[in-house]
């Protein structure tokens, strides 16, 4: 049996053969340590100058076509926090895969169909009598939120009675009323997207239309044909405990209706079959979905799908707190914190950072005073402050003439633990992918960019008139790897502060 050291030996004296490796050790009992040399250090830097698309090629990484559905909250009003948490963990991941040649389709599922799409309705009719001087025979209105309100508003500086007078019946009124609020609120969440640097969808999934096409009939009928689904106490069921779900699912409601669950199905019946061919299908759903998998998994493979592409991401909910107390969260209520507050509060820069600043498993709090301070306490600023830095030091160095070759930089374990995980960075991007978490990156961002102060902390670019020149060829690389991790992360870079 061969010993630790003897293999360590062998092992050391194998790895030494390379010129990327300056020195070898062996350790008892049997550790190996190596040290990179200046050649290789110099490898990194000029390939990561050099290079068009640093870290986006891996001969073992093979892109795939995916279909990435998130958001999807129903027009019913303001997107919130919680969907601001969905819509940036989804646009970073999709950028990501996007660069590293993965060809991703953004979907956007309109829940413009049910009972809620007509509470909507009556809402802003109930708010739009109030605006018309007429008492709303209701007692309440369903969604009371502020953007309700001024809807409604617009409607009757618009419209006038034009609504409510003896020419149109309340229920007349309330089938428009879909119509203007389901346009309305499309537009303010198109907006909202635009407004959290969120790029377009190439996608948006009417649940309206899907329902009233010919896709759902046949899905329904193959579910019949091979005894998939069953009739009792009046409501079509499928069969969904066959792949662990608690019990099965409702397609058709007693009195006729659909449940939510059909519309679902048939959707991705359409990702499936489209001509596209999706390797791998992606929702990203709040962790309110939680089991909502099985069932979903059990249909798609019912419908002669491969469950093994398709996948479904979960995201934890966002606690935002205001003077020491957690604003409650209701959307209905209209106490949630609405995107068009925090953007219009922080901006959509320092939003994306403290959102990818945490594993979206876990639950995201969001301190509001420590967000917004403008102090290097702040990791925000404290990353930005190293772009700030090295732009200065590439643009002074530009208008000096007189260079100085000394590598005594890559000595350094200041200038070692950066250009090492400078060089890391395709696999913190696939790691990122695979996972469907962006805060590996954001994470990456933080250490990288600490490293450099770090660097710029020990060690002079510019001196006595001079420029040493491996010094700023490192400030260069380090500024191309971090444009590219701000880029994926949608945040701008700051060139001053």
């Amino acid at each position: 049996m061969v010993k630790p050291f003897e293999l360590a030996d062998f092992l050391a004296d194998e790895i030494g053969k390379y010129s990327k490796f300056s020195k070898v050790e062996r350790v008892m009992p049997g550790f190996i340590n190596i040290y990179f040399s200046k050649d290789f250090f110099k490898e990194i830097i000029s390939e990561i100058n050099d290079s068009k698309n640093y870290g986006k090629i891996n001969k073992n990484y093979k892109p795939k076509t995916i279909n990435f559905e998130f958001i999807s909250a129903n027009p019913t009003g303001e997107l919130h926090v919680g969907h601001i948490r969905q819509g940036v963990i989804g646009d970073v991941s999709c950028r990501i895969l996007e660069y590293l040649g993965n060809d991703v389709t953004r979907g956007y599922y309109l829940n413009d169909l049910g009972v809620q799409i007509e509470n909507l309705a009556k809402s802003v009719y109930y708010y739009y009598l109030i605006e018309n001087k007429i008492k709303p025979t209701e007692e309440i209105a369903d969604y009371n939120t502020p953007e309700i309100k001024e809807f409604a508003k617009e409607l009757f500086k618009r419209h006038g009675n034009k609504f409510c007078n003896e020419k149109i019946s309340k229920e007349k009124a309330i089938i428009r009323f879909k119509d203007l609020s389901l346009n309305h609120f499309n537009e303010l969440i198109k907006l909202r997207v635009k407004q959290l640097g969120i790029k377009e969808f190439d996608e948006w999934y009417s649940e309206k239309e899907i329902y009233s096409g010919d896709t759902a009939k046949n899905v329904l009928k193959s579910f019949a044909d091979n005894k998939f689904s069953y009739k009792q106490d009046g409501a079509l069921w499928l069969k969904t405990i066959d792949f662990g779900d608690e019990k099965d699912r409702v397609l058709i409601k007693k009195d006729g209706n659909q449940t939510y669950f059909l519309p679902d199905i048939t959707n991705h019946y359409l990702k499936f079959a489209s001509d596209k061919k999706y390797d791998l299908v992606i929702d990203l759903f709040g962790a309110d979905h939680h089991g909502y998998e099985k069932r979903m998994f059990s249909a798609i493979n019912k419908m002669g799908f491969d469950e093994s592409k398709f996948r479904i991401d979960f995201i934890q909910m966002v606690m935002i707190t205001d003077d020491g107390k957690v604003v409650k969260m209701s959307k209905r209520a209209g106490t949630s914190v609405r995107a068009v507050d925090m953007i219009q509060q922080l901006g959509k820069d320092l939003i994306r950072f403290y959102i990818t600043d945490r594993s979206r498993e876990q639950h995201l709090e969001l301190d509001m005073k420590s967000i917004e301070s403008e102090s290097f306490d702040n990791p925000y600023y404290y990353m930005q402050y190293s772009s700030a830095r090295a732009n200065k030091l590439l643009n002074d160095a530009n208008k000096i003439s007189s260079k100085v070759s000394l590598d005594d930089v890559y000595d350094s374990e200041f200038s070692r633990k950066l250009l090492i995980n400078m060089y890391t960075i395709n696999n913190v991007l696939i790691s990122a992918s695979e996972k469907n978490e962006p805060y590996i990156l954001n994470n990456y961002l933080r250490e990288i960019s600490s490293d450099f102060h770090k660097f710029y902390s020990n060690y002079k670019v510019i001196e006595d008139g001079k420029v040493y020149d491996e010094r700023v060829k490192i400030v260069s690389a380090y500024l191309k790897i971090f444009n590219l991790s701000t880029n994926l992360l949608g945040i701008t870079p700051m060139k001053k502060m």
